[in-house]
């Protein structure tokens, strides 16, 4: 029977240290503003690409009219 409460006691000793150390680690934000900034980079660049291949279909055909007026005034 003294095993048994002693098994219950170190048990709860551990899950009370364990709950703890979470605690403590959730209340760490030392590396919060990082994670932050590398979202923000990751978002510009993903609506970077996403601009530039809308826009590069419209700048194409932009620029194949400027070629195709320039190439008739030309001659």
């Amino acid at each position: 029977m003294d095993k048994i409460k002693d098994g219950i006691v170190s048990l709860t000793v551990w899950s009370g240290r364990v709950a703890y150390l979470a605690k403590r680690r959730l209340r760490d934000e030392s590396g919060q503003g990082l994670v932050e900034y590398g979202l923000i980079i990751g978002l510009v660049a993903i609506a970077a690409i996403v601009g530039l291949g809308l826009l590069g279909k419209g700048l194409g055909g932009i620029f194949q009219n400027i070629s195709g007026t320039l190439t008739t005034s030309g001659s």
